[in-house]
């Protein structure tokens, strides 16, 4: 099952960073980011991102369009 967190941006933006904390015994087995410019197109994978040893994970991204940036994460 995934789950995801996003945000939606309605005009241009200079930066954007998503972040996600999780706890210690519920880590991710993956997570990636993605883009989409409106809800009901397909999504853009932005690629797999990284879980470090704070158990966390971010995506930052500058020179946004409008539009749908987020994380997905999968249990297994």
């Amino acid at each position: 099952m995934a789950e995801m967190l996003f945000a939606t941006l309605k005009t241009n933006q200079g930066d954007i960073v998503v972040r996600v904390e999780f706890h210690p015994e519920a880590i991710p087995a993956k997570c990636e980011g993605f883009y989409s410019p409106r809800r009901e197109t397909p999504e853009r994978n932005l690629g797999p991102l990284w879980i470090g040893n704070s158990n966390s994970v971010h995506l930052a991204l500058s020179d946004l369009q409008p539009g749908m940036y987020g994380l997905r994460w999968e249990w297994d």
